[in-house]
């Protein structure tokens, strides 16, 4: 399986990751799946509902993934992934986002800990994760 992001779309998951941190940005990858490709169409950023003071971790909105995913019918595609970002960790899945992974969907990290952004995608793969190569 592989993913199709373009580069104006990892420019915005970048600049919402800097925005939200020292918090995790959150958001939903919309677009299709065909021939074992993932096409990425459109980024969006949710509104991270995890606790103030808890800087490493995520609960996406659920009313803005209700409303993504109405919105995104109407325009003959829907939700392929989620997004979170990582501002001091490396783009890996942690414990706590294997757990809640949802089975359907890709999970991208976008990783601030270096210098350059790190941005890795993984899928459910039985009872554990494959990375996603793009």
């Amino acid at each position: 399986m592989r993913l199709r992001l373009v580069e104006s779309q990892r420019c915005q998951l970048e600049a919402w990751a800097r925005e939200c941190a020292p918090r995790e940005a959150c958001g939903l990858l919309l677009g299709d799946t065909c021939d074992g490709e993932i096409r990425v169409d459109r980024v969006t950023l949710g509104r991270n509902l995890a606790p103030e003071g808890i800087d490493d971790a995520f609960v996406l909105d659920p009313m803005h993934t209700v409303a993504v995913d109405r919105e995104s019918r109407r325009h003959g595609c829907g939700i392929v992934g989620i997004w979170h970002s990582h501002p001091r960790s490396p783009a890996e899945l942690s414990a706590r986002d294997r757990e809640h992974a949802a089975r359907d969907w890709c999970h991208m990290v976008v990783s601030l800990a270096s210098e350059s952004v790190d941005i890795r995608t993984w899928r459910r793969d039985g009872a554990g994760f494959v990375q996603i190569h793009d």
